[in-house]
């Protein structure tokens, strides 16, 4: 296996300063569609598309409704999917209610066998210099509208990635939001949250 991956800056905030440090970061080679597996799928194996199409989507809805009522699922030896809910916080745990507590996300956990499978990866670092691409403003506020219409909220690192900007940047962009009453903040644990109004 060969990934390729190329270096960004991050800022870590110690007592006195902050100190400039630069991270590996893979470059994605694109993504896989349902179709795209089916077809690698039906090449190696005596399967026809259809019926891997309608396998892979039996798993997807089989998944998400045990999901739904608690289980953790493990699929095959890829690893698990499991669900986390979340409330407001409460100072007496009688006031939370049903209608209070909301979906919180979906979790994988590798499996060993996926996590051994991966140690073995080559990388490469990227030839290519990217130059980091910022969108304007207008197709900034448009990117993150078409993300908060298919996900129930966006984060700063989240928003950082789709954009091309600095977390910093992000920060900024997202309290002008806020500020503009495009956007409302939560808080979720221990982080920030970006939702629609």
């Amino acid at each position: 296996m060969e990934a390729t991956y190329d270096f960004f800056e991050t800022h870590e905030i110690n007592d006195t300063e902050t100190v400039q440090q630069y991270r590996a970061r893979l470059i994605s080679s694109g993504s896989v569609t349902t179709e795209d597996i089916a077809e690698i799928i039906q090449e190696r194996s005596t399967f026809n598309r259809a019926d891997v199409m309608g396998l892979l989507e039996a798993l997807t809805e089989v998944t998400l409704a045990r999901i739904e009522r608690g289980y953790t699922v493990q699929i095959g030896r890829l690893g698990t999917l499991s669900m986390s809910l979340s409330s407001e916080k409460v100072k007496d745990k009688h006031s939370i209610r049903a209608e209070s507590v909301y979906f919180n996300g979906l979790h994988f956990k590798a499996s060993s066998y996926a996590t051994d499978k991966l140690k073995h990866l080559t990388a490469h670092r990227s030839e290519q210099k990217k130059e980091r691409s910022i969108l304007k403003r207008e197709e900034r506020t448009r990117v993150v509208m078409h993300y908060l219409q298919k996900n129930q909220w966006i984060t700063i690192r989240e928003y950082a990635k789709l954009t091309g900007l600095s977390r910093r940047a992000a920060q900024q962009d997202m309290q002008q939001y806020v500020a503009n009453k495009e956007l409302s903040k939560k808080s979720v644990g221990k982080m920030f949250v970006y939702m629609l109004l």
